[in-house]
């Protein structure tokens, strides 16, 4: 008979009781985006002399609208990332690096999406 009780004791234990209503987790709502959505940015490729000065490397990185550099290994020496902004177009990039001294090819590459 005590073995019984024992027994009904620890089957009451291991229930669960169903969750209360008021017990309900709160809705997840993913934050709104505060920025604006840029266009994807822009590739040009360049090809320098191989005894290109400092001036025109620094040069290259005051020019409005790129992002970054990167230098590479193959045909072109450098890889600039641009974005356009505020009505600066790529023609106007493009002029301005075919502009500097040390600078032999200008390729763009332009992102599909």
């Amino acid at each position: 008979m005590k073995g019984d009780i024992l027994r009904y004791a620890m089957d009451e234990r291991n229930l669960n009781p169903p969750p209360s209503p008021q017990k309900r987790r709160p809705k997840i709502v993913p934050p709104q985006p505060n920025y604006k959505a840029q266009p994807p940015p822009n590739f040009i490729l360049v090809k320098l002399s191989p005894k290109i000065s400092k001036n025109s490397l620094k040069k290259l990185r005051k020019i409005r609208g790129i992002v970054g550099f990167h230098p590479v290994k193959g045909q072109f020496d450098l890889v600039l990332i641009v974005r356009e902004r505020n009505g600066f177009d790529k023609k106007a990039i493009v002029k301005s690096i075919s502009g500097i001294p040390g600078v032999l090819e200008v390729q763009t590459l332009v992102a599909a999406s």
